[in-house]
């Protein structure tokens, strides 16, 4: 599968998975799957491009659902979807109740210029 780049990483492109699964590695031949529930952005960039006055950075978090076991732990782990590629990403576990656990990523960067510099 192939590698996503950081920059690739956009709310915009998560929001287009919301409620589909995410491949989890959390061992050498281990994954668990976990649901991208939902999107929240917490710095709106509504520019396309780093200017002068634009945005000084861009953030959004992420919550998955996934099974009360195994838990896993506050991390980076290897995750991968059959849309968009795989990617590394650091979850922090933040709820759990039942059958249920949620786990939260937090993106806060500087938006990446148009023309790549």
């Amino acid at each position: 599968m192939n590698e996503v780049p950081l920059e690739h990483l956009t709310a915009e492109r998560f929001a287009e998975l919301v409620q589909t699964p995410f491949q989890v590695s959390i061992e050498p031949g281990l994954a668990v799957k976990l649901e991208l529930a939902a999107i929240t952005v917490t710095r709106p960039d509504t520019r396309d491009d780093v200017s002068p006055g634009g945005p000084m950075s861009e953030g959004f978090s992420l919550l998955f659902n996934g099974p009360a076991n195994p838990p896993l732990a506050q991390r980076m782990y290897g995750f991968a979807h059959e849309r968009l590629g795989s990617f590394d990403l650091f979850i922090v576990p933040i709820s759990a109740a039942g059958e249920l656990r949620q786990y939260e990523a937090v993106f806060n960067r500087r938006p990446v210029p148009a023309n790549g510099t």
